[in-house]
């Protein structure tokens, strides 16, 4: 179960590594891109301890969780 991050996280350091030397602004795309994985991966690790639901279940509430806190931080 945790191996998919572990392949996310490889994809996203294999594309950083690639775009370093190809196109700065990418590069700082895929950074902003990181932040908000490891923020949902953060969320991830939260919501699997505390609930019981299959894998796409976990994915899709650390992802609306992820959004779900940024939108409520931008409103007060």
């Amino acid at each position: 179960m945790d191996s998919a991050w572990a392949i996310i996280w490889f994809i996203w350091l294999i594309d950083i590594l690639y775009f370093h030397k190809q196109n700065e602004w990418l590069m700082m795309l895929f950074v902003i891109g990181g932040v908000c994985l490891f923020v949902m991966n953060v969320n991830y690790f939260s919501v699997f301890t505390h609930y019981h639901m299959k894998l796409m279940g976990y994915f899709k509430n650390a992802f609306l969780l992820q959004w779900a806190v940024h939108y409520y931080a931008f409103l007060y």
